[in-house]
């Protein structure tokens, strides 16, 4: 039963973009315009949570 809320969160997001997807269609340029943001935080957060957790010494006992 662990594995399950994987497979369910993904179906909840699929459901939730699908039914969105009919009221953005207008605005498909102005969202592509956007999409490079997500992918830069996508890309930097990760490495900025491990320069902070190595500054603060979070995970070392």
């Amino acid at each position: 039963m662990g594995w399950l809320p994987v497979p369910m969160m993904g179906a909840t997001l699929l459901v939730v973009i699908a039914s969105q997807l009919p009221g953005v269609q207008n605005s498909i340029g102005k969202i592509a315009a956007v999409v490079p943001v997500y992918v830069a935080f996508l890309l930097i957060m990760p490495v900025l949570g491990r320069v902070a957790v190595g500054l603060l010494r979070y995970g070392r006992w």
